[in-house]
């Protein structure tokens, strides 16, 4: 076998890869959280591609695997500071300091 050819069987092919991962690709993310709401995004998005490609009959190729919101700046900066305000200099509500535990009781009220 050459080194072409050891390479080329490097990559799975998509009937390798198990059928419980198949079906939860793409995962096309519309919602973003802020503040523990979930809000609706119908702005772009950005396509994601793995990083483990694919074999197929014309070569191997990376895989799409989703999107994500691109959001706006004015979106971005109101998760920075609903998230500044939740850190509150390692003193807010949800410090990172608290156990995982807690920190998930907080966000299901």
């Amino acid at each position: 076998m050459t080194l072409t050819d050891t390479i080329r069987v490097v990559f799975p092919s998509e009937s390798e890869i198990p059928p419980e991962k198949r079906r939860s690709i793409p995962v096309i993310l519309d919602r973003y959280l802020i503040g523990g709401e979930l809000r609706s995004w119908d702005g772009p998005r950005q396509k994601i591609y793995s990083p483990i490609w694919v074999r197929g009959q014309d070569g191997s190729a990376s895989q799409f695997i989703g999107e994500y919101p691109l959001l706006t700046e004015q979106a971005a900066l109101e998760i920075l500071d609903v998230a500044k305000a939740a850190y509150d200099n390692g003193r807010g509500q949800c410090c990172p300091s608290m156990l995982t535990w807690r920190r998930s009781g907080l966000k299901s009220r």
